[in-house]
């Protein structure tokens, strides 16, 4: 089951910092600051940390508090608890914000008619 708590976090931070969301990258640097996914809001809000090459502009790279590195997509994956089919629509086939709050609002009627709530 989709771990909604973070999910709602994510969705939270984003809102809060909507210049730096943007779903055409896991993370990427711009004149005005970083701009991520939501798989990379959903690593830095999980306390991960992005990982620059040099002169690099983008990155599908972090590290854990472990000082483990994953790509960005799988850890989020993993930490979010997404199916491959829930990942796919949150990281590849949302563009906005307003679709991914669509998507996430529908993953969680889904979930509440499996539990019978």
């Amino acid at each position: 089951m989709v771990n909604f708590v973070l999910a709602d976090a994510v969705m939270n931070a984003i809102e809060a910092n909507p210049a730096q969301h943007d779903q055409a990258w896991w993370a990427e640097k711009t004149p005005c600051g970083t701009t991520m996914c939501f798989a990379g809001w959903t690593v830095t809000v999980a306390g991960a940390k992005l990982v620059w090459s040099k002169d690099q502009e983008s990155t599908s790279l972090c590290i854990d508090s472990e000082g483990k590195e994953h790509y960005i997509e799988v850890y989020a994956e993993g930490l979010l608890e997404l199916s491959p089919a829930e990942s796919l629509k949150l990281f590849y086939s949302c563009d906005n914000f307003e679709e991914l709050r669509e998507a996430l609002e529908e993953m969680k009627e889904a979930s509440a008619e499996l539990v019978g709530v």
